[in-house]
């Protein structure tokens, strides 16, 4: 116990205050220790699970790996974009 809350201490010091959770009944105590080191956390939540067990949930039917992947490639994307258009900005100076 006292290893991982040193260990999300360490990574909020560090700067890293944002957190993705893909499987919010796996990783009940991991959201336990982020929350209490002030995280923000972000994941796809089933429906049969509170929706409150992160700070910014996606609800989702069904808790399968195709979800978890297609979110993946989601978050891959988004990442793309925004550095597309932010070399396009900074081209355009």
């Amino acid at each position: 116990m006292k290893a991982e809350f040193l260990l999300f201490n360490y990574l909020s010091k560090q700067g890293f205050h944002l957190a993705f959770v893909f499987d919010v009944l796996y990783h009940k105590n991991t959201l336990f220790y982020l929350h209490r080191n002030n995280f923000f956390t972000f994941g796809l939540v089933p429906l049969h699970t509170s929706l409150y067990t992160v700070n910014f949930a996606l609800p989702i039917t069904s808790d399968s790996v195709f979800i978890h992947l297609f979110f993946i490639r989601l978050l891959i994307h988004i990442q793309k974009q925004s550095s597309n258009q932010h070399f396009m900005d900074m081209s355009n100076l």
